[in-house]
């Protein structure tokens, strides 16, 4: 007998600024709880990096910053598992409260797996059984 099952869904990367993340997971999470098993609000954040970019003569950048010289900026990527019937909500939710005109995100079909739950579960590995 399997001790996990496999769900569909879609995995959303998304490139952001630290101080965005609270307010984009707070208004996606409207829309779908980000559930994994019993939790909710299920995220992983990579640690912060660098994105560049060469902005275009009459781009935001070049309209707003006066610049078409190629721009670095911190960035982290926030991703998280939903499920597809939420994607378009979603997706118009991030760009909508993306500090981007132009957000990078990336949309992946995705089988993530649940196992079989017991809180009560003796296997040694388990966090609560650890002395």
């Amino acid at each position: 007998m399997k001790n996990y099952s496999l769900v569909s869904g879609v995995k959303i990367i998304v490139q952001t600024k630290s101080k965005d993340v609270n307010r984009i997971l707070d208004e996606v999470c409207k829309i779908d709880k980000l559930a994994y098993g019993e939790y909710d609000r299920n995220y992983f954040l990579s640690p912060i990096g660098t994105a560049g970019y060469t902005p275009r003569k009459g781009s935001t950048s070049d309209v707003h910053l006066g610049t078409t010289d190629p721009q670095k900026i911190d960035s982290i990527e926030l991703s998280f598992v939903c499920k597809k019937e939420n994607l378009d909500r979603i997706l118009e939710t991030i760009i909508n409260e993306h500090h981007y005109e132009q957000p990078n995100i990336q949309v992946q079909d995705i089988l993530t797996t649940r196992t079989s739950y017991d809180v009560n579960n003796r296997n040694p590995n388990r966090f609560w059984n650890k002395k």
